[in-house]
């Protein structure tokens, strides 16, 4: 579950044609919640695991959320992915990825990993191109893989991005959060708030008000 405070996002963003990325779905949580709250937006759903692709097709139909079965990386074509099973022994398969994960982190988490798949992918860059859109608000879980994902934006500026952050790298090539936080620095963006495993990043000129964490409402 996620906790972004989607009423500050509500707050900010509500208004008819505000399009909404959710990078790393998993059951399309975020897609659903925004859904309800800001009807009018456009929402942009992409999900790497095929365990998620049966009920995700139903429910983007249901809602009017366009969904794509596949990875956003750095690569258009295809790109191996690491999907995860389970966690502490229970079924888990939020944490896939596409770097292979580190055994000291598969160790830690008591995680279960099944075999490597080849899955189609696509540029955000590429996306943006070829659907006429661009992100105002994005959302991205992809265990470790957000700057490649995020350096392939091309000219896309969103005014907001929230971003699962670790603070030690958890597979092969990941990323940490202070990698993110340069990154993000350097295109413009600056951080809003950090949490214990997220960080919300805004660009210097978008106006927003006050952050507020879920945890102090």
């Amino acid at each position: 579950m996620t906790v972004l405070n989607l009423d500050w996002v509500k707050e900010n963003f509500n208004k008819e044609n505000l399009v909404v990325f959710d990078i790393g779905a998993a059951d399309m949580e975020v897609s659903k919640i925004i859904r309800h709250m800001i009807p009018t937006a456009s929402l942009y759903a992409f999900e790497a695991f095929d365990y998620w692709h049966e009920e995700n097709e139903k429910t983007s139909l249901q809602l009017g959320i366009h969904y794509y079965k596949g990875a956003v990386s750095g690569i258009d074509g295809t790109v191996a992915f690491n999907p995860c099973l389970t966690e502490q022994g229970r079924n888990h398969p939020f944490s896939g990825s596409i770097f292979a994960p580190l055994s000291s982190h598969v160790d830690a988490h008591q995680q279960v990993y099944g075999d490597q798949v080849t899955i189609h992918s696509i540029r955000l860059e590429t996306f943006c191109e070829e659907h006429g859109v661009t992100p105002d608000f994005i959302h991205i879980d992809v265990e470790g893989a957000e700057v490649q994902v995020l350096a392939n934006m091309g000219k896309q500026k969103p005014k907001c991005i929230w971003a699962e952050t670790h603070a030690v790298r958890c597979g092969e090539n990941t990323v940490t959060r202070d990698d993110l936080d340069t990154f993000v620095t350097a295109v413009g963006e600056y951080k809003v708030y950090a949490g214990s495993a997220d960080s919300l990043y805004c660009q210097t000129k978008f106006h927003i008000t006050p952050y507020v964490p879920m945890e102090s409402k």
